[in-house]
């Protein structure tokens, strides 16, 4: 029987394999064509000059948290982590099934092929994540590169809670067929209950505790501390890690129990 418990069992022995499976994901989904990789640079640029258009021009939002920032600056440094966040565990939920018969054919660890793709959607993305912030530098942006000791940390935590999402969804859909279409709505219910396009100050007080019980919400916040206030880890960050690394273990549990079962539904 094959171990249900411990990701890293299975993982680390099959690192070679891992890899081919990550840059045949980068290769065929963005390297593939100069549309995919094109896009995965455009698309968060497109939406923060639509969302600075809306909220600065067109409504005259003003944030009194901004300090020295723009509005630009404060909704960058954590709509890019959103996104690879969202493309992560959305192109996660139909990886067992396109590679259906990759699975009929070949005994290998199963949850590799979600982790590939998660690693894939980041590592694409925080390419674009760091030009980003050095452009905003360069312009004059408060950004402060010294929170990157607390900014790669939270990066971290939100990749961990991507892959244990995706291992969740990705073998419920196996046997759910409708779960990719349930996630679409999800996902834009989660991004605007999340302080994303605004601070958590915005948030009424009697329902700030509770917007905190969203791990994402948090995060994001973290991430606007280190990258605009230049603030350092504390024993909260690594509880959230923690949490994180307990969310991705039970992640792994669920797919565990089901993955034997596979071949009976693909």
């Amino acid at each position: 029987m094959r171990a249900l418990h411990n990701p890293a069992s299975a993982i680390w022995p099959s690192r070679w394999l891992l890899l081919n499976f990550v840059l045949r994901d980068i290769k065929t989904r963005y390297v593939g064509s100069y549309s995919g990789l094109g896009w995965a640079f455009l698309q968060p640029l497109i939406l923060l000059a639509v969302y600075h258009f809306v909220f600065t021009v067109i409504f005259k939002v003003k944030f009194p948290d901004l300090g020295q920032a723009g509005f630009i600056t404060f909704l960058a440094v954590v709509l890019w982590p959103w996104l690879m966040f969202q493309e992560a565990v959305q192109r996660s939920i139909m990886t067992i099934q396109s590679n259906a018969g990759l699975i009929r054919k070949v005994a290998f660890p199963r949850e590799l092929l979600i982790y590939a793709t998660a690693i894939a959607a980041f590592v694409i993305h925080l390419a674009g994540y760091f030009l980003v912030l050095v452009i905003l530098y360069l312009a004059g942006e408060p950004i402060q590169f010294k929170g990157i000791l607390l900014a790669v940390p939270m990066l971290f935590a939100l990749f961990l809670i991507a892959i244990g999402l995706g291992l969740i969804l990705s073998a419920m859909q196996v046997v759910i067929r409708d779960i990719e279409h349930i996630t679409g709505p999800f996902f834009m219910v989660l991004f605007y209950i999340t302080p994303i396009l605004y601070p958590l100050s915005f948030v009424p007080e009697g329902l700030r505790s509770v917007a905190l019980w969203n791990p994402i919400a948090v995060i994001s916040e973290r991430l606007r501390d280190a990258l605009l206030t230049g603030a350092m880890p504390g024993g909260s960050d690594l509880v959230i890690i923690i949490g994180a690394g307990i969310f991705l273990f039970l992640g792994n549990l669920f797919f565990q129990r089901i993955a034997p079962h596979f071949e009976d539904f693909l």
